[in-house]
């Protein structure tokens, strides 16, 4: 699978970040946020005729969903709110990480840029299926790309940080990574509540 590891950090004004962190929260983020014309998520499910995709260029430049959403959110996939972690680091920033499929959502990302002028939008993504190990990063502001580079360390950064995310909800690796985290050598001093 084509999976796509996208870190982006928002900065900008409090009620900005919040107005971003609770789009993110709604059940189909991108479709909410920019959704794709309803006659054209009909050809989700079944394969439009000639004359309807013909019908579908005339009327909105796009023969189906897929090229749609490539087009204008960079991923013919999108995301639901529950594969979305969202953490303020303070300072007047957001952090937002979630997986794509297909292509990173950098489109999306610049979208919603455009209509937060105001915010910087610094973007990091790898796919996975290189093990991460060639790192895209982006800098956005008005729509605009400013910066591009990437990295090439032997980057588990970002998939480690997603990663670790998915984990902390389960019960027994928020357990686990406490108990390390207050026992200075290490070592899990007692057993598993669940064990029991």
């Amino acid at each position: 699978m084509n999976l796509y590891h996208n870190k982006i950090i928002i900065y900008g004004d409090k009620t900005r970040l919040e107005e971003i962190a609770i789009a993110f929260k709604r059940p189909k983020p991108f479709q909410s946020l920019l959704p794709c014309p309803e006659f054209l998520l009909v050809t989700i499910n079944e394969s439009p005729s000639s004359s309807q995709m013909l019908e579908n260029v005339r009327v909105s430049g796009f023969q189906s969903f897929f090229d749609w959403r490539a087009w204008k959110w960079g991923t013919p996939w999108g995301i639901d709110s529950a594969d979305v972690e969202i953490s303020r680091l303070g300072d007047g920033r957001l952090n937002l990480l979630f997986e794509t499929t297909g292509a990173p959502a950098i489109q999306m990302i610049q979208w919603i840029s455009a209509n937060n002028s105001s915010c910087k939008f610094e973007m990091s993504t790898c796919w996975e299926g290189d093990g991460c190990r060639d790192v895209t990063h982006l800098l956005i502001q008005d729509m605009t790309i400013t910066k591009l580079w990437h990295t090439k360390p032997n980057c588990l950064e970002l998939w480690f940080e997603y990663s670790m995310n998915r984990i902390w909800r389960l019960p027994f690796y928020r357990w686990l990574i406490k108990r390390i985290q207050k026992n200075e050598a290490g070592k899990i001093t007692e057993d598993h509540p669940e064990q029991h």
